[in-house]
């Protein structure tokens, strides 16, 4: 099918997809089917129908999340639709909660400038993984993201006083201060770094 897909012979690729809609269904592949007709559906121009599509794959169904990020993405880039594009990230959530998931959400919030929402889901996936070091380091440049400095700086700070030993957050406050011309919290930071290294030798 991809092959007449790439030659533009959408008959005889829509032909194919017909008879493997009537094999597959009631298998597990049948879902596998459906993503393949959202991609020609697609090829072929029609937005609608893809997304009608896709939106039969239910959250019991294995390639759910799949769905509903090639639907967020077809909102995103096709219809420039940002709030169902959010909502396909929230229903991946609603379905599983997991901490994988709130980083997703997160990132997807990010991908589209959200930032101080971005924030909620990556302080809910901190709530259940305290000692995830990259999630500390998103909720940092997510604060950086919407300009509140000073709270990002105090979140920084704070976070290394529970933590001295997170070095990479270390470097990330003191660029946000260079960034800031603190040419002396930047030196600071930096030396505190290297203190607290020359301390574990």
């Amino acid at each position: 099918m991809t092959v007449y897909c790439e030659i533009k012979d959408f008959e005889k690729a829509k032909r194919i997809l017909t008879r493997a809609v009537s094999e597959f269904a009631g298998t597990p592949e049948e879902v596998r089917v459906m993503l393949a007709q959202s991609d020609l559906s697609m090829k072929m121009g029609d937005t609608k129908k893809a997304l009608n599509m896709l939106k039969k794959i239910q959250p019991g169904d294995r390639s759910f999340e799949q769905a509903k990020r090639k639907q967020a993405q077809i909102y995103l880039d096709e219809l420039k639709d940002r709030n169902n594009y959010t909502r396909c990230y929230l229903e991946i959530l609603d379905a599983k909660s997991s901490v994988d998931n709130f980083k997703m959400v997160a990132q997807a919030l990010m991908d589209i400038q959200e930032p101080e929402e971005a924030i909620q889901y990556y302080e809910r996936a901190l709530e259940r993984q305290r000692e995830d070091v990259t999630l500390v380091r998103e909720v940092g440049k997510a604060l950086v993201m919407t300009h509140d400095y000073s709270r990002a700086i105090k979140y920084y700070e704070t976070r290394l006083v529970e933590d001295p030993k997170l070095l990479d957050l270390r470097i990330d406050l003191a660029e946000l201060y260079l960034k800031l011309r603190g040419f002396d919290d930047a030196r600071r930071v930096l030396i505190d770094a290297l203190k607290y290294l020359k301390d574990q030798d």
